[in-house]
């Protein structure tokens, strides 16, 4: 998934949405791994243990990421299995 911000983000405004995302995914019993700069962040979703994230998982972290002001489109691809790898 990714995400990116609005021209002009600065970077306290970048590390208090960081914050509030990661807030959000670990109270969601998700984890994520990846990394932000002030143009966005970009990485993986996946959930804490078993069972695996599911196409809701997404559409709820894409509506959270698509409801905050300073981000100005966020995207997600299919899902896949990070435990067990994938080829394109």
């Amino acid at each position: 998934m990714s995400a990116k911000f609005t021209l002009g983000t600065t970077g306290a405004e970048a590390d208090h949405l960081i914050d509030d995302f990661i807030d959000y995914i670990e109270a969601s019993n998700l984890q994520f791994g990846g990394n932000h700069t002030t143009d966005g962040i970009a990485g993986i979703v996946d959930r804490r243990g078993r069972p695996y994230v599911t196409d809701l998982d997404r559409a709820a972290v894409m509506d959270w990421l698509n409801s905050q002001r300073i981000v100005s489109m966020a995207t997600s691809q299919e899902l896949r299995n990070a435990w067990y790898g994938w080829s394109d």
